[in-house]
């Protein structure tokens, strides 16, 4: 027992630093990038290349982390109520060890990153097999948009999140995993489905349909307990409207400016699709470049995510199948989507079917792995380019 726990700590060891070794690589491809198209002159560095990493949303982070809710303040409004607190308050401690903001928040965003990376192994491991494993985290790794897990966004944080409490609910240790809940809705909106694949592995678990028809309710109260426990998750929420509260007076006034302000808010996923499909192929509002960095991907995305959910139906758990048709769902249903490609980049379930899909066809991860990796590198460009790839 104790040499197959030690192998255990040994293969996440090897995981979190194959993971930090890949980000640094991704760093430097970034700043073989900026060197290239850096002018005669030009004063390329340490300072330039942070810089160049802090684009769209990121700098809503940082004047977060830098001033507080109550201090970032934009037009007089406090329009950054719509960003979750978990990641800048992160960002805000650790400053007080480092001094530069931006390098903090890719340094939590790379470690983050990597201990997902762990966790999304051993989870894997708990159903499927070590190669499923491995091209899984591989294809996500490689995924076009996962250059994401590397900047000042919330992806590292949440894959290290919902990797653990997907991790310790198939574990069925629970008040672990509703800790994670907690972290989980206190870090970006689809924290909130992670209820959904705790209550499948609970039906599952405890079977009420059986417990009905044989008239056996000893295990009710048990189902009962266990799913009201869930419910903490949502104090993470509740902390989020609590600072809402705090600032303006409203709980709930993060939805206001989602709408009037971000132009943000749930719809059909049919009107989204629609005009994912019309602006990247059809409408001339806007041009070749922006087609192809916003709207072209998006679109592609649905198409993919849809064909991955179907392929997956009766090869993958219940458990993972309900979270990832549940997150599918919610990201094709903005009102104004322009980051489905990073959203989807921490999807595990999708990853683990074509992970899952390499196991007997061994094609299918080494082709996608390249067409990935060459995708990936030409929209890293395009963001350090300042293209519109949010």
């Amino acid at each position: 027992m104790k040499i197959k726990q030690f192998s255990s700590l040994n293969i996440c060891l090897q995981i979190f630093l194959a993971a930090l070794a890949f980000r640094f690589f991704m760093y430097l491809i970034s700043a073989l990038i900026l060197a290239f198209q850096a002018g005669e002159g030009a004063a390329f560095g340490w300072e330039y290349f942070l810089t160049c990493w802090c684009k769209w949303d990121a700098n809503h982070y940082i004047n977060i982390a830098e001033h507080g809710y109550a201090g970032a303040v934009e037009d007089g409004k406090h329009l950054f109520l719509v960003f979750f607190p978990l990641y800048p308050y992160l960002m805000s401690f650790l400053h007080l060890i480092f001094s530069d903001i931006r390098f903090v928040g890719m340094l939590i965003s790379t470690m983050a990153y990597a201990g997902g990376c762990v966790y999304m192994y051993r989870l894997i491991r708990l159903d499927y097999s070590e190669r499923t494993a491995w091209n899984s985290i591989i294809l996500l790794s490689l995924f076009p948009f996962s250059f994401f897990y590397g900047g000042i966004m919330t992806e590292g944080v949440f894959l290290l999140i919902s990797a653990a409490m997907l991790y310790y609910i198939r574990q069925h240790k629970w008040w672990t995993a509703v800790g994670f809940g907690i972290l989980a809705t206190m870090t970006r909106m689809q924290g909130v489905l992670l209820a959904v694949p705790a209550a499948v592995e609970l039906l599952i678990l405890y079977d009420p349909v059986q417990m009905v028809r044989k008239r056996d309710f000893s295990k009710l109260k048990s189902l009962l307990g266990r799913g009201c426990s869930f419910f903490l998750m949502f104090l993470g929420t509740a902390f989020y409207m609590l600072i809402n509260w705090r600032v303006e007076g409203d709980p709930f006034r993060f939805l206001y400016y989602q709408k009037n302000h971000w132009s943000q808010g749930a719809c059909l996923p049919t009107r989204t699709v629609s005009y994912l499909f019309e602006y990247a192929f059809f409408s001339d509002d806007y041009d070749l470049q922006t087609r192809i960095s916003l709207w072209i991907p998006q679109a592609v995305l649905f198409l993919v995510s849809v064909a991955i959910l179907i392929y997956g139906i009766r090869k993958l758990r219940a458990f993972y199948m309900g979270y990832a048709a549940a997150y599918v769902l919610m990201t094709f249903s903005a009102t104004w989507l322009l980051s489905a490609g990073r959203y989807l980049s921490c999807c595990i379930p999708l990853f683990l079917i074509l992970g899952g899909a390499g196991e007997k066809r061994k094609w299918v991860v080494p082709v996608l792995a390249a067409a990935s990796a060459m995708l990936q590198i030409i929209y890293l460009t395009g963001f350090m380019n300042n293209m519109q790839i949010m």
